[in-house]
Parts: C-alpha cells; sequence; structure tokens
C-alpha cells in the first residue's frame, strides 16, 4: 500500500498524482483528483440514472475511438460484456478477445452468446499445460510478484491480442466504483443488520463443509476453519477489520511461518482513516487495491506487449458522480451494481438474464490444471536458497506445503511460488 514498493530506495507515484523533478534534484507533487462522497446527489432517481446513463456511454464510446485495430476483453460478466455492447454498436471494428478457463462453461456459453447476438467476432485463448514457464517472463514485467494466478492468463490474452490489435477495452473499476465486490455486499449486511454477523457465526458450527462451498461463487473448496475464521474477523471494526479480512495470510500464519529471529511485523492502521460505511471501503479500494493490484496488473503485462489499455469505468466524470450516488442506488441486501444493471437491460444492451446474471469470480486452477510437472517447478523455487532469503521456518513451511487441497490454501502456495520468482528474477 502507498508509495511502498519491493525495492529499497525505490518509490510509487501515487494515483493522480502529479510529479515534477527539476535538474537541481527538487522534486514537486500534487495530488489533482481522490475519491469524494460529500457532494450532494441529484435529487431524484429519475435524475441520478439519467446522469449516470448519459456519463457511461459518452465514456465507452469516447475510449470506444481508434486508428489502430481496437480489441474488448470479454469475460461474459457485466462489466466487459456492456462495454463490449456499447462499444460495439459505434465501431464495428471492435474484436472480442476472451480467456477460457475450460472449466466454467456458463462465462463461454455467455461470451459466446453475445458475440453471435452481435455478430462480432470473437477470439478464445486457452490455457496450455505449461503456461506456469511464463512466470519469470511475467514478473519481470510487473517487476513486483502480485500473487495471484490471473497474471498468466492476463499475459498470454494481452501477447495474443498484439499481433492483431493495438488498443484494448477493459471492465477494470466498476467493482470498485459500484459496488460489485462480495465483502462489499457482506459490510452492507453487517451495518444494516447487525444480529446477522453472531446469526452466522452460530450458526455455520451446525452447517456440514459442503453446504457451506455451495453458497460461495467459487470452484474450489474451503475449509470450514477458514469460512469461520472470516467470520470472526468481521466481528472487530473499523479498517482493522475490512484489512484483516481481506489479508491472504493470517497474523497467525506468519507467525508460524516465519522463523522466531524475525521480528513480526504488524499492521500500522495509523495513514488511514478509520472505515465506518460502505463508500469508505470503496473510496479505500479505488485508492489502494485498483491502482496497485487491478490496474497495475493490466497496465504493465499490456505494455509488456506494446498494446494501450482503456477504461472506460474510470473516466473522472463518470467516477466522481458515482460515488455521490446513494447506497440504495449502489448495493442492497441481494443485489450489486444496481444502477449499471437496470443501465443494461433499459437501454437494452443486454437481456434481463445476462443484466442481472451472478457474478463469477475469474479463478485460475494452476495445481488441478498443470499436475506433477507444476508440482516440481514449485518444488525447485521452493529450495533452502529461498527459504533461508525470507527466514521461512522450515518445518512450518513443509507442513503447509502438504496441506494444498483448499482453494485458498492453493492461492496462498501460489502467492509465495511468486515471490520465489521475483526473487530469483531479482536477486
Amino acid at each position: 500500500l502507498g508509495k511502498e514498493t519491493f525495492f529499497s530506495g525505490i518509490f510509487r507515484v501515487q494515483p493522480a498524482e502529479i510529479m515534477e523533478v527539476f535538474e537541481n534534484g527538487k522534486i514537486d507533487s500534487q495530488i489533482y483528483w481522490s475519491p469524494s462522497t460529500k457532494q450532494p446527489a441529484l435529487n431524484s432517481k429519475k435524475e441520478r440514472f439519467k446522469f449516470f446513463s448519459d456519463n457511461l456511454q459518452e465514456s465507452i464510446e469516447l475510449t470506444s475511438k481508434s486508428e489502430v485495430g481496437l480489441a474488448s476483453l470479454l469475460s461474459g460478466g457485466i462489466d466487459s460484456s456492456l462495454i463490449n455492447t456499447v462499444a460495439y454498436s459505434s465501431e464495428k471494428n471492435l474484436e472480442a478477445w476472451f480467456f477460457d478457463n475450460t472449466y466454467d462453461k456458463e462465462e463461454s456459453q455467455y461470451a459466446e452468446a453475445l458475440t453471435q447476438k452481435l455478430q462480432q467476432n470473437l477470439h478464445k485463448v486457452y490455457p496450455e499445460e505449461e503456461d506456469f514457464l511464463l512466470l519469470p517472463k511475467i514478473i519481470r514485467s510487473l517487476e513486483e510478484p502480485l500473487g495471484d494466478s490471473i497474471i498468466i492468463p492476463t499475459y498470454k490474452l494481452m501477447e495474443c491480442i498484439s499481433k492483431n490489435e493495438k488498443v484494448v477495452l477493459s471492465g477494470e473499476g466498476a467493482d470498485e466504483l459500484l459496488g460489485g465486490y462480495g465483502h462489499y455486499q457482506v459490510f452492507y449486511f453487517i451495518e444494516n443488520l447487525r444480529f446477522f454477523i453472531y446469526f452466522m457465526n452460530s450458526i455455520t458450527k451446525w452447517l456440514p463443509e459442503s453446504f457451506l462451498n455451495k453458497l460461495l461463487p467459487y470452484p474450489g473448496k474451503f475449509k470450514k476453519s477458514t469460512l469461520n475464521q472470516s467470520l470472526n474477523l468481521l466481528n472487530k471494526s473499523g479498517l482493522k477489520r475490512f484489512i484483516e479480512t481481506n489479508h491472504l495470510f493470517t497474523k497467525e500464519e506468519v507467525n508460524q511461518l516465519i522463523s522466531s529471529q524475525r521480528e513480526d511485523q504488524k499492521f500500522s492502521e495509523s495513514p488511514y482513516p478509520d472505515i465506518s460505511s460502505l463508500k469508505d471501503i470503496m473510496c479505500f479500494d479505488i485508492q489502494n487495491w485498483l491502482p496497485n493490484y487491478n490496474l497495475l496488473r493490466i497496465d504493465k503485462l499490456s505494455m509488456a506487449h506494446s498494446i494501450e489499455v482503456r477504461v472506460p469505468y474510470l473516466n473522472i466524470n463518470f467516477a466522481d458522480f458515482t460515488l455521490r450516488l446513494p447506497e440504495r442506488d449502489i448495493i442492497s441486501f441481494f443485489k450489486r451494481k444496481k444502477f449499471l444493471r437496470e443501465f443494461a437491460f433499459k437501454k437494452k444492451y443486454l437481456d434481463l438474464k445476462s443484466s442481472y446474471r451472478k457474478k463469477h469470480p475469474f479463478t485460475f486452477r494452476e495445481m488441478n490444471l498443470y499436475g506433477k510437472k507444476y508440482e516440481e517447478f514449485i518444488r525447485d523455487h521452493f529450495d533452502e536458497s529461498f527459504q533461508k532469503t525470507w527466514q521461512f521456518d522450515k518445518k512450518a513451511f513443509n507442513e503447509f506445503l502438504r496441506d494444498n487441497k483448499d482453494m485458498l490454501t492453493q492461492k496462498k502456495i501460489i502467492s509465495l511460488l511468486h515471490l520465489s520468482v521475483w526473487t530469483k528474477e531479482f536477486f
């Protein structure tokens, strides 16, 4: 978070920061924009919806103008489907690109149905057995270990697109601006029904693990202890609850894995304001998660293939307005991205089913896909040199690797693998 990077003495230019460096070494900087929820929104819902519709359509059409080949990243979800449909209505040279992870058939079917209806070209990219061998190239392009498996399909998509097009439209930013993430809805539940969290903590103790996993939109399985641990964190207050709930590793796991001679690194809440509303969470994500993960990933991996990525949802005028919308226009107990879905359906860009379908998180199951070669790749990178460099406790680390059936544990192993590849590439 913030200006810190993995390199000593190297810092990030902050989101919306203009930096001027003079010959004498002096540096001046200023922030030209920051998310704000303080300004009043338009009074009536009808006025707000019209302003929302006009600004979003204008932003998509503006970013669709290109004198070179134009592509859209299509996932089958509402964010990318809407951008693709609106853009294609004005730019018929728009080519759609989809990464078919081979196990989420519904996403593939939606992407196919949408492009067939539009009579638009759809290009599919598929995972291959030895894609994990791309990791050194990918990590070098990123310059830091993001620890998420979707960097592989992102890199492959950009590589394939670059052979045909030079400008790409992406749906990044919609989740942060329009309340698309699951933890936003959980927070909304908690703030409006305080008894909900206590009820869930009690009932999950008696529900079978298989049933709880069916409630989640992920293809992998989570341990019951993992689900209960997340619910317990939600009992905490403010920013601490929000940050720790979204941490991949718990503090207890870090203390077990890191050898005792290393000081316990504790998260400091002091640089950040307290989280007291849904809008606070969204603003926190816009300033931290969005630029330091989502946009960093797609920006650097597109630049690695000389591609320009454009993000219509992040138009400043549109972003300013959406952050001023009342929460009831964004989210409810059972629906997220309310205005976006209403816009897609009312303007007839998407049908009713597509506009209101359930969100499918993009996941990429590396271990299940790659098998033994990938396991060998992991073992080679988790060698004694890596463990020593990062001061891991050897016994705890090996026990952690053996317990890899839970989806969350697999994500943790992948994040450590990316750290290992980064360590070998840069040191």
